[in-house]
C-alpha cells in the first residue's frame, strides 16, 4: 500500500467528519448569510497566521523545505477578504473562538516538529485546494459575493489545483520519513481534522448577532 493510499484511509473518519459539519453544510446549502463566510475567514486568520510563521521559521529544514510554496501563502489574501467585508478596522473586530485559538496554538507547537506542521499544512492547503473551490462557488453563488472579495480561495499561481495536489501526494509518497515518522504524520491529520471540526462546531452554535 502507498503511503497516500495509506493516509487517506487512516484519516477518511476523521477528515469525513469535518467535512460533513453542520457549519459548512448549511454554508454550502445556502441557509447562512454571507456574513457567516467572514466570520468563518475571521476564525481562520489566527490559524493562518500560525501556520505561516512556523513555515518560515522552518524554511530552512531540509524535510520541510520541498512542501513550501509561496503560491500557497493565504494570510495575504485573506486580510484582504476580511478588509473588504469589514473596512480597514477590521483587526480590531476580531474575536477568536476558543475553538480557533486552540487550533493556532497546536500548529505554533509544530515550530520544533516538521513533521507534525507538514500534517497542518497538508490538511490546510490540500483543503482549500479541494473543498475550499466548492466552497468559492458555491457561497459565491448563494451570497452574491464578489469574486475579487473571495481572494482566500484563489490560487492564481498555481495554475490546475489538482495537478498542484497530485504533485504535492507525490512528495509525500516519495519523502524519506521513517515508518514512525509516517504514523506520527497521520495522527497529527487526524488532530488536525478534529480541531477544525471543532472550530466549524463553534460557528455553527455562535449566534448570528456575533458575526
Amino acid at each position: 500500500m502507498s503511503f497516500v493510499t495509506r493516509l487517506r484511509s487512516e484519516t477518511q473518519q476523521a477528515h469525513t467528519d469535518a467535512e460533513q459539519s453542520e457549519f459548512i453544510g448549511a454554508l454550502l446549502r445556502g441557509e447562512l448569510d454571507a456574513d457567516a463566510l467572514t466570520d468563518l475567514l475571521a476564525q481562520y486568520h489566527p490559524v493562518y497566521r500560525a501556520l505561516e510563521e512556523v513555515g518560515d521559521g522552518l524554511a530552512d529544514d531540509p524535510m520541510v523545505v520541498p512542501f513550501l510554496s509561496e503560491d500557497l501563502r493565504r494570510l495575504p489574501s485573506l486580510e484582504a477578504d476580511l478588509a473588504a467585508r469589514r473596512g480597514d478596522r477590521w483587526r480590531e473586530a476580531l474575536t477568536p473562538l476558543p475553538a480557533s485559538t486552540a487550533l493556532a496554538e497546536r500548529i505554533a507547537a509544530t515550530r520544533h516538529d516538521p513533521v507534525a506542521f507538514l500534517a497542518h499544512h497538508y490538511t490546510r492547503y490540500l483543503g482549500d485546494l479541494s473543498g475550499g473551490q466548492i466552497i468559492a462557488t458555491l457561497v459565491g453563488r448563494h451570497y452574491d459575493i464578489d469574486p475579487e472579495h473571495l481572494a482566500f480561495y484563489r490560487f492564481d499561481s498555481i495554475g490546475k489545483p489538482k495537478v498542484y495536489r497530485d504533485h504535492y501526494h507525490q512528495l509525500l509518497e516519495s519523502a524519506a520519513w521513517t515508518e514512525p515518522q509516517r504514523t506520527h504524520f497521520i495522527d497529527e491529520c487526524i488532530v488536525a481534522y478534529r480541531l477544525n471540526r471543532e472550530l466549524f462546531d463553534a460557528l455553527a452554535v455562535r449566534p448570528t448577532s456575533s458575526r
